[in-house]
Formats: C-alpha cells, structure tokens, sequence
C-alpha cells in the first residue's frame, strides 16, 4: 500500500536525497520503492556508506526482464525466490534483477514451518 507523504519533512527528504516518485512508487539509486519509508532507509545507508557509489536520482527502467533459465529456477527455489509479473519476490519483497533477490535472501533464508 502507499502511503501519503507527509508535508513538509517529506519533501524536503525528498529532495535531500533526490528521491523521485512516479505517482505508484518513489524511486532511488536505481531501485523502486512500494512504500516511502523503504527509500528513504537506504538512502541515508547509502550515505552512511561514503565509499559506496550513490548513484541517486529517479529509477531507469531496464530492458524486459528474459524469464529465468532452468539453472536460475532451481536456484530460486531452493531459496524461495518466485518470478511474478517481470519480477522477483522474495518474501513480501519485489527485485527488479535475480542477483538482489538472491543476496537478500541469503541473508534472511525462508523459515521452515513446524
């Protein structure tokens, strides 16, 4: 769901941290953002970070994403990662590229339910 900005704060972050916004969803450092608080976190990471490139700015869409190879769909599976709708979701998560998908959920692997 997305959310409202809230006047003036959020603007002024917005500009700060050269957040663009579609009018569905706010854009930073070449990634898409559902909701505005996501955005503005790894933008201060990202600035916390000096020796990371901080590329900023509004979100490029890339060419359509290929679906993935039989070698990325085991890889995916064994990590619980889903290819939906040009996109892919690990958890309540959506990444634009396979390799994002898969370090995010290296790091927080699916719980197994008892």
């Amino acid at each position: 769901m997305n959310q409202k900005l809230q006047q003036p704060e959020d603007e002024r972050q917005m500009t700060e941290f050269s957040i663009g916004r579609d009018g569905l969803r706010y854009h930073y450092n070449g990634y898409r953002y559902d909701k505005w608080q996501d955005a503005v976190a790894y933008a201060r990471l990202m600035r916390d970070r000096p020796w990371q490139a901080d590329a900023g700015g509004s979100f490029v869409p890339s060419k359509k994403l290929a679906p993935p190879t039989e070698k990325e769909l085991a890889q995916m599976a064994s990590l619980g990662i889903r290819f939906d709708g040009g996109v892919y979701r690990f958890g309540d998560f959506r990444y634009d590229k396979l390799a994002d998908a898969v370090n995010y959920a290296k790091r927080d692997p699916p719980r197994q339910e008892d």
